[in-house]
């Protein structure tokens, strides 16, 4: 039988992780490490669904598309 993963994560002070600098959204150099172990983990899910809890706006989360 097939089964489905899900997992739900809250990212503590998640908005710590962007900011916008000279009208882009970026990660900030300071938090770059944070943000590296962050998209490092929810890839290590590897979940069916996951839920971000408590988390940044839906337009900061794009800052971790892609990347691993």
């Amino acid at each position: 039988m097939p089964t489905c993963k899900i997992a739900a994560w809250n990212i503590y002070f998640s908005w710590n992780l962007t900011e916008t600098h000279q009208g882009a959204l970026r990660i900030p150099p300071e938090q770059a490490r944070r943000a590296a172990n962050v998209g490092r983990i929810i890839n290590a899910l590897n979940a069916d669904i996951l839920g971000i809890v408590e988390s940044m706006s839906k337009r900061e989360m794009t800052c971790f598309q892609d990347r691993q």
